[in-house]
């Protein structure tokens, strides 16, 4: 699945300085000629292609053939390499972490989905992750193209610093520098985000329509969402931004895991629904204990999933007033109840937000399945590394060496 976007072909002249640019261009990986170049770029032919040589000596760009002859000598036409190198996609959870290997297309060349909790703490969890990671790379024999990881996480992450700004639910991560522990690993530029924010990026990626304005709501345990707002994930001053678990819900006197009051966490999260549920059958332990029931017909969960339904709905009804998103997307394992919780919360949803906000908006589950957060993840380094920024440096080191 491709995540890189590219512009259409235009004239570009005033923001053509550098090889970099170039490859802006060419990132859809379909082949122009020399000319087709010189007429985007407005440059002339011998500084497109003395770029393009550049390109070509980094592995970045291919000679893929010739275009059809006019009558004389037929142009070479170039392409980019998506094969020139991969990058490593970790998407870290409460219980599990999905790794993948994909190259600069973001096309999955291997993953693998492991068990690694996160409760013994940051140290013990990553300690797995990321010896599996670098199984993972090696078994796909391209170790040495590393250009750089991404990595969500399950915690609110300050993405000025790498270090972990917000553990209200896992405790034992507060303040781990998880950024610097990751480098310790990999001889390559690390990325980090919370794991919600790259869901929705992968989710965004993996929309047929194109789509700028996206709410991704992950339902599972605890709640979170993720916003991309113009194409950009929004993260705010210190990346807490879409703190969905923590809207207050009126009249709601349960007290949340982060010691506040009326948290839409303390009553409608699948770990709230758990103990709820548990009362009455001590034998349901887990979400998933509770999606089995609803599927069964079970009134009792029925009716406690419509409810948080019904409080979800209403918080998301602020979000779309606030942002006015094209699509919001419902994922997460609590997700997988179906009817009783998705169709209570857009039902509410539509009822309680502006029709302005609501009359063009589709309501939708995950597209990408298991995959989202690791999909987001490359998306994430993925755009660092073909940056025209980044693109000449690696050029320049390979020059100078």
């Amino acid at each position: 699945m491709a995540v890189i976007k590219n512009s259409t072909l235009a004239p570009l002249t005033s923001g053509m300085r550098r090889p970099g640019d170039l490859l802006q261009l060419m990132l859809d990986s379909a082949p122009y000629t020399r000319g087709d170049l010189v007429d985007a770029t407005g440059q002339s032919r011998t500084t497109v292609r003395f770029k393009l040589d550049q390109l070509i000596d980094a592995g970045l760009v291919n000679r893929v053939g010739e275009a059809p002859s006019t009558g004389g000598r037929p142009a070479i036409r170039f392409a980019f390499n998506p094969n020139a190198h991969v990058v490593l996609a970790i998407d870290i959870g409460s219980t599990h972490a999905r790794i993948a290997v994909t190259n600069l297309a973001g096309d999955v060349i291997d993953d693998k989905l492991i068990e690694a909790s996160a409760e013994p703490g940051p140290e013990e969890q990553l300690k797995t992750v990321l010896f599996e990671s670098q199984a993972l790379l090696v078994s796909t024999g391209r170790q040495q193209d590393l250009a750089g990881v991404g990595v969500g996480v399950p915690v609110g992450v300050d993405r000025a610093t790498g270090l972990v700004a917000d553990a209200s639910g896992l405790p034992q991560w507060a303040e781990y520098d998880v950024r610097s522990r990751v480098r310790e690993a990999f001889a390559a530029p690390v990325l980090i985000d919370n794991d919600v924010n790259l869901m929705a990026w992968g989710e965004s990626s993996s929309l047929t329509e194109k789509t700028d304005h996206l709410i991704f709501l992950k339902l599972a345990s605890s709640l979170s969402s993720g916003i991309i707002v113009k194409n950009q994930i929004v993260h705010g001053a210190r990346g807490m931004a879409g703190n969905f678990a923590h809207i207050h819900v009126p009249a709601n006197e349960n007290v949340c895991e982060c010691g506040k009051t009326g948290c839409l966490e303390s009553i409608a999260s699948g770990a709230a629904l758990v103990a709820e549920m548990a009362e009455m059958d001590s034998s349901i332990t887990s979400v998933i204990d509770l999606v089995t029931l609803i599927r069964q017909g079970n009134k009792h969960a029925t009716g406690i999933v419509t409810r948080a339904g019904e409080h979800i709905g209403s918080a998301l009804a602020s979000y779309v007033d606030l942002l006015n998103p094209e699509v919001v997307i419902i994922g997460g394992v609590l997700s997988l109840a179906g009817d009783p919780l998705v169709n209570t919360i857009e039902e509410t949803l539509r009822k309680q937000a502006h029709s302005s906000a609501t009359t063009a908006l589709r309501i939708e589950t995950a597209h990408a399945e298991q995959r989202a957060g690791v999909l987001g993840a490359a998306s994430m380094i993925l755009e660092h590394v073909l940056a025209p920024e980044t693109v000449d440096a690696s050029i320049a080191e390979l020059m100078s060496a």
